[in-house]
């Protein structure tokens, strides 16, 4: 008798669990009908209430509904807010991070909807798009992406995705670099003073004599990066590593010793971005 009353329990569970399912799929689907109404008004404030709609309800035909058409949308703040609204989504993270992955990897390009969709990747937990947060630091030297680039930092911590600390390491062995000046106009638009008399290959070899080079000085002096986000990536190696290091050098040295605690392989350590 115990064992066919557990076994009515665990129907009846059963029955309930799959009513409530059906019940949310039928509010999913009204919620999915009333956004797609709305979301082609003309009226920018209006789309993004349509959008808005669609955190209502956490449910896998919501996620798949703005992965079609949120997204790719046109327009910045819409992109936005349906990345804000998959990270806030509940123990949806194998559904929505591989969408969140794959749109920062290979269809969004602006920095904001970067930023928004990064952040959607540490809020819902998914360690998969070690690639994609890897090659949002491409820019890293840019103005324009200093929240890409500190949102990424910010994620690795947050993940705690221990082998992601290469990319850490690669952004601390930027700092100090600089990048080239100008460069110099070719030897044919430089304009040598000619004497009487002296024709333009002689003026040339007195250039040269003078200066050591054809080519014209160049205007200014190298550009000394800017580190926007060294706050951030202080505080996110010493997080992760316990450490604090003076300078990358020493960051690399402890990272060779300690690599297989954080999952990495020597020859990992090897392979430096061009950042």
């Amino acid at each position: 008798m115990r064992i066919l009353g557990v076994a009515l329990t665990v129907l009846l569970l059963a029955s309930a669990v799959s009513a409530a399912d059906d019940e949310a799929t039928k509010e999913a689907k009204k919620l999915i009908e009333a956004f797609r109404e709305a979301i082609g008004s003309d009226a920018p404030e209006e789309r993004l209430e349509a959008v808005a709609m669609l955190a209502e309800i956490d449910h896998p035909l919501v996620v798949t509904e703005i992965g079609k058409r949120v997204l790719p949308h046109p327009d910045l703040p819409v992109r936005e807010l349906g990345a804000r609204i998959l990270g806030r989504m509940k123990g949806m993270t194998e559904s929505v991070g591989p969408l969140l992955r794959d749109h920062l990897g290979k269809n969004e390009k602006h920095p904001e909807v970067q930023v928004s969709i990064i952040r959607a990747i540490g809020r819902c937990g998914y360690k998969g798009a070690r690639k994609e947060l890897a090659a949002a630091l491409t820019h890293c030297r840019e103005k324009e992406y200093e929240w890409v680039t500190k949102e990424v930092i910010r994620t690795i911590v947050k993940l705690d995705d221990k082998p992601m600390i290469v990319s850490l390491l690669a952004l601390a062995e930027l700092r100090g670099k600089s990048l080239p000046p100008p460069e110099a106009p070719p030897a044919e638009e430089v304009h040598y003073k000619k004497t009487k008399g002296e024709n333009e290959a002689e003026a040339k070899r007195v250039y040269e004599r003078k200066h050591g080079t054809a080519r014209a000085k160049p205007k200014g002096k190298a550009e000394i990066i800017t580190i926007y986000w060294k706050d951030d990536l202080d505080r996110a190696v010493t997080k992760m590593t316990g450490q604090e290091f003076k300078t990358a050098r020493d960051f690399r040295k402890w990272l060779e010793k300690n690599a297989r605690d954080f999952g990495i392989k020597k020859r990992d350590l090897k392979k430096r971005p061009k950042y």
